[in-house]
Formats: C-alpha cells, structure tokens, sequence
C-alpha cells in the first residue's frame, strides 16, 4: 500500500512536470535504469539504494562527453552501453552492490556491534531467579 502510494506520487509530480501522461511515456530503458541503480546501490539497503540512483543518475551524466587527452568524446547513446558494462560487473564481482560495503560501514556495522554487544551483556549477567 506505501509503495503504490509513492508510486501515485511520483506519477503526479511526472504528470505535473511533462503534462501528459501516456502507456509510450515509460520505455523500457528508463525501467532497467531504476533497476540498476537499485543494484548499484544495494539491495540490501534502503540508504544505499537511493545513494545508487543519486550517483548512476551523476555517472550517466557525466558520461555524456568525456574529455580524453584534451579531445572531447561525445558518448551520445554509446553511455548506456558503458554503463551497463559497469552494470554487468557489478552483477559479478560485488552481489550486495557497489555502494553497500561503504553504508555498511558508516551505519549498519555501528549498529550490529550494538546489537552483538547488548546480547553479550545480557547473556552474560546472572539470573536473580
């Protein structure tokens, strides 16, 4: 119900910002794009799912013309193409995402040795009864 309820939220700010709403509006590449910047980002996490869009969304941008040597490269379409290179490797090499090892380490490990260390303490105590 909260997902379908943002969803309805992002289709009215869409409509709001392109004023036409039609089934040809979403394509299949701005689809696989959501998706890869979940998997970019981490599935695992929310934090790191929303960090994958921000920087796919910045990498595919900055993909747009790159400047080799002092000769600039357009890209053009071929960016979707580096970018689903860098989608295929991140599927192989790192499961849990690009991002992920860097969320877990700012905030999920912090609370993990909380955690492990209040289940030590509590063990660890006698029993009055």
């Amino acid at each position: 119900m909260i997902t379908s309820m943002i969803v309805g939220l992002a289709g009215g700010v869409f409509y709001h910002q392109v004023g036409i709403i039609t089934p040809n509006t979403m394509e299949l590449l701005q689809m696989s794009l959501v998706v890869a910047m979940a998997v970019i980002g981490g599935m695992e996490s929310l934090f790191g799912a929303a960090l994958g869009a921000i920087v796919s969304r910045l990498a595919l941008e900055l993909l747009r013309g790159i400047n080799i040597l002092g000769l600039n490269v357009e890209l053009g379409a071929w960016r979707y193409a580096a970018f689903g290179l860098v989608l295929v490797f991140t599927l192989r090499f790192a499961q849990n995402g690009l991002l992920y090892p860097i969320v877990e380490r700012l905030f999920l490990r912090r609370a993990r040795q909380a955690t492990v260390a209040k289940r030590i303490n509590k063990g660890g105590q006698d029993d009055p009864a």
